[in-house]
This record gives structure tokens, C-alpha cells and sequence, in this order.
């Protein structure tokens, strides 16, 4: 069964998605982009508040600023920083990426993310195949697939639900966990489930002005329960009436 990773900017959004049962807290600034970076005292601060009840995640930005942002933060209660690779497709971000990973030494490699954009073309970013290759062979702790753009279309916008499959089998079969992300709706989570990866996550489908807006309790428990359905099984408009009713619908 698939955790639940929710996104948030500060305290407040913290104790609301730990309310709301989320299993793993990412700490990002969504204005700044789609691995946009909080300042070092919020960082600070929600690490505090969490007090190890969560495991946490930090965006470190893009490859060309996450070094700066690295030196800044307090890494030893963090399980993940993520990275993008946007505007590095041709560039050396291989070596680049290599030198980030080894520039902590008290950070083992498995404490890195290296995302990858479904919407790689326009982002100028390596393709998810040359990233998941690059996780593989340097044991990163994580493969991530998101969107780089934040314009409305989705992840299933950008890649098919059988180009996921592949990535995640690959995964697995390298023993490596795997996330999925890009503006993922709750109308996604049937699909979501069939493909099972290690966390699904989310910001602007819990929060009700969207992904610049506050983040709402409620709206993760949905998430976290519609999870737990086995893979398989639909929801009936009754069992779940009450859910989507605040949850607008996509039109094919």
C-alpha cells in the first residue's frame, strides 16, 4: 500500500497534515517553484515540531542552487532532500549531482532524491530514464517522478500509466523506493493504487485554493483513506459521496 507525502510551507500546514495522517512530511515553498525551498528558520521550526514523529523531507531546489541551500539547513533530522535537474540536460549533471551528494560528509547518499519531470523537454531536464539510472548505480534513496511546470496538466498529461509501470518495476527490482507527484487529483487514486509506488505526493489537491493556498486537514485524511482501498477495487459513488463532493471533477 502506497504512504501518503504532503507538502507543506510551514508550522501550521505541518500540524495539518500530521493531523490529517500523512506519513511523510516534505518541507517546500510552493511560490518558488516544484522543489521551491523554504528559509532555514521555517526549516528549522517544523523539524521541531514534527519531533520525530514523521520522517521528513526537504526540497533543496534545482541543481544549481541546491548546494547553497544545503549549507544552510539543518540536515540531521532529515531523511530525503530532493533535488530537480532542470535546465542540466546539457550539462555534466551527472558529476554535478555526484559532488552535491558528496559534499556533506555525514550525509550517506541515500539521503538524496534526484527528481525526475515527466515534462522533462520543456523543463531542459535529463530524461527519467537517465535519472532512474543514475539512482540505481549510486544508491540514491529515492526515484521521484513530478512535473516541472506548474500550469495546470498533470503527471498522466505528461507520461503513460504504462511508462510509470516500467519505471516502478525497475524500482522495485533495484530495491529502491519510489514516489509519484505533479498536480495528482483524487480522481487519480484508483490508477494511483494499481500502480502502487512506495509514497504518492501531494500539495494543491489538499489544499482548497490550491497549491499557493493553505493546506486542509480533511483533505488529507481523504487521501490517506482512499489509499488504504486495495488496489482493484472502485469506490461507489455512495461510500464516497461525502469525499468528492468538495473535490472538483476532470472532463476528458
Amino acid at each position: 500500500m502506497s504512504q501518503l507525502l504532503v507538502s507543506v510551507r510551514n508550522v501550521a500546514e505541518a500540524a495539518e497534515a500530521l493531523a490529517g495522517g500523512a506519513d511523510l512530511i516534505d518541507v517546500k515553498e510552493p511560490q518558488r517553484g516544484s522543489l521551491g525551498p523554504v528559509d532555514p528558520e521555517t526549516q528549522r521550526a517544523i523539524v521541531r515540531f514534527i519531533g520525530g514523529r514523521r520522517r521528513i523531507s526537504l526540497a533543496l531546489g534545482e541543481l544549481d542552487d541546491a548546494q547553497n541551500v544545503l549549507s544552510r539547513v539543518d540536515v540531521a533530522a532529515l531523511s530525503f532532500l530532493k533535488v530537480g535537474l532542470a535546465g542540466w540536460a546539457r550539462r555534466d549533471w551527472p558529476a554535478a549531482l555526484r559532488v552535491l551528494t558528496r559534499s556533506v560528509a555525514s550525509l550517506p547518499a541515500a539521503s538524496f532524491v534526484a527528481v525526475a519531470y515527466a515534462d522533462h523537454q520543456r523543463a531542459d531536464a535529463p530524461s527519467p530514464d537517465e535519472i532512474l539510472d543514475f539512482t540505481v548505480t549510486y544508491g540514491l534513496g529515492a526515484w521521484m517522478i513530478d512535473t516541472a511546470i506548474k500550469d495546470g496538466t498533470s503527471l498522466f498529461s505528461w507520461c503513460s500509466p504504462e511508462s510509470l509501470q516500467r519505471w516502478g518495476r525497475r524500482c522495485q527490482q533495484a530495491g529502491i523506493p519510489w514516489a509519484v507527484a505533479g498536480s495528482l487529483r483524487l480522481e487519480d487514486v484508483d490508477d494511483l493504487r494499481e500502480l502502487a509506488p512506495s509514497w504518492v505526493a501531494v500539495r494543491g489537491a489538499v489544499c482548497p485554493k490550491g497549491r499557493n493556498g493553505m493546506l486542509c486537514r480533511s483533505r488529507v485524511s481523504i487521501w490517506v483513506e482512499r489509499l488504504k482501498i486495495p488496489a482493484g477495487r472502485t469506490v461507489t459513488a455512495s461510500a464516497n459521496s461525502r469525499s468528492l463532493q468538495h473535490v472538483p471533477r476532470r472532463h476528458h
